[in-house]
This record gives C-alpha cells, structure tokens and sequence, in this order.
C-alpha cells in the first residue's frame, strides 16, 4: 500500500479502537450506520494489503524465474551457437 493508504487506514483504526473504547460514553454513537461501514473499510483495506504482499511475492518469483531462464538461454543454447559461428568463421578461407 501507499503512504496515503497507510495513512488511512491507521487513521480508521485509530477511530475504531476510540469507539470500541469508548462505547459507554459514546452510546448510540457505534450502533448509527457509519460504525460498520468503517468495520468494513478496515476489512477492505487488510484484504488489499494482503493482496498487494502475495502480488509482491509473485513478482518477485517471477522476475526470479526470468533471470534464471534468460542465463540458461545465454549458457546452453546461445553460448553453443556461438561458439560453433566462431570456429565457422576461423575455418573459413579468407
């Protein structure tokens, strides 16, 4: 998540812990119909982060993968072939 993200969301659970907090004295407070809609924002917000730190993990994974595709390419098939042009080459009459 980003800053800004980050920010929101600690800024909800900021409100939620007030209002879990202070649920006597705020009475009806936590029972109007924004309370679980910030319940939700969190849910929301936790999914996302989730998500967004699997989609790292499988970037990462992948991007790994490549570099590990691309140096067999380079060693086993593209090293070979230019070996084989260099001794064609040098085999060659000028």
């Amino acid at each position: 998540m980003n800053r800004r993200q980050n920010s929101d969301q600690a800024a909800l659970r900021r409100i939620q812990t007030f209002l879990v907090s202070n649920a006597e004295a705020l009475g009806e407070v936590n029972a109007s119909p924004p309370r679980p809609r910030i319940d939700e924002l969190i849910r929301e917000f936790d999914a996302n982060a989730a998500a967004q730190a699997e989609s790292r993990g499988v970037r990462k994974s992948l991007t790994a993968s490549k570099h590990r595709l691309r140096r067999e390419l380079r060693s086993d098939h593209i090293a070979p072939i230019v070996e084989v042009a260099r001794r064609v080459k040098h085999a060659a009459p000028a």
